[in-house]
């Protein structure tokens, strides 16, 4: 029986990915051109994805992280992962293959269809349903905006500007935060069908937790100096704090 207690303020938690064992290179051999087909079946491959996920989370917990991901082992890679499993991309080989690593050294993928068909980047909700079964701490899921998307897009062939071709994904990305949605609040019936104990006693909590919060970082600005030469310039500061009731001079 674990005795972890989610901290009242500054939990800890990752960017999102996680170190992979050595042994992922197994997996991640077998998948480049070239390598013998058949090493892998389906299950094999999921099986072995769980474990290096279920690594990633032990490990978090080991290390005292109060928000966990699942190391992010599945999407090899924060976004190309994402990016190179859409349809309407052609990948363009990168122009220079020696010398010290460079952004002319990575894939570029070429736009040749419109992207606003897209129903689906990545099934974030996955993640999230594989955390929730697998950890009682808190999960986090990232998900990479438009703009980071177009990064590693060439969309000159088929829009006339990144916003445009950003633009065109936005309806994916509101599709896929609407099913993480979806799922949390499938986890949290037990507070939404809860009684009213039950739900104020939720609710209680939340503000708890805000308010110890608010109170660690005041601590925290009244243990700096915050001196502003310009009279202006402070007196404008002077009248935010005051209408956030923040006792700093």
């Amino acid at each position: 029986m674990s005795d972890y207690q989610y901290p009242s303020a500054l939990p800890v938690t990752t960017t999102g990915g996680w170190a992979r064992p050595g042994w992922f290179d197994i997996l991640a051999d077998a998948q480049k051109d070239g390598a013998p087909r058949g090493q892998f079946g389906p299950a094999d491959r999921q099986e072995l994805l769980d474990d290096y996920c279920q690594l990633a989370l032990c490990d978090q917990e080991a290390a005292g992280l109060d928000i966990l991901t699942d190391g992010e082992h599945r999407r090899g890679g924060w976004i190309e992962g994402l990016t190179g499993k859409m349809p309407g991309l052609r990948m363009k080989p990168a122009p220079r293959k020696l010398g010290a690593i460079g952004w002319d050294q990575l894939p570029v993928y070429e736009v040749v269809a419109p992207l606003d068909g897209i129903e689906s980047i990545w099934d974030f909700a996955g993640e999230y349903e594989f955390l929730t079964a697998r950890t009682t701490r808190r999960p986090k899921i990232g998900m990479p905006g438009p703009y980071g998307i177009t990064t590693e897009l060439d969309f000159s062939p088929t829009y006339r500007s990144r916003r445009e071709c950003a633009d065109a994904l936005v309806p994916a990305i509101r599709a896929e935060f609407d099913a993480l949605e979806d799922s949390f609040f499938r986890d949290s019936e037990t507070v939404r069908r809860g009684g009213i104990a039950e739900k104020q006693q939720f609710v209680d909590d939340c503000w708890r937790r805000a308010d110890a919060a608010a109170a660690e970082w005041l601590k925290r600005l009244e243990q700096r100096s915050y001196r502003i030469d310009d009279p202006a310039y402070r007196a404008m500061w002077q009248t935010f704090n005051r209408a956030a009731s923040l006792p700093l001079a």
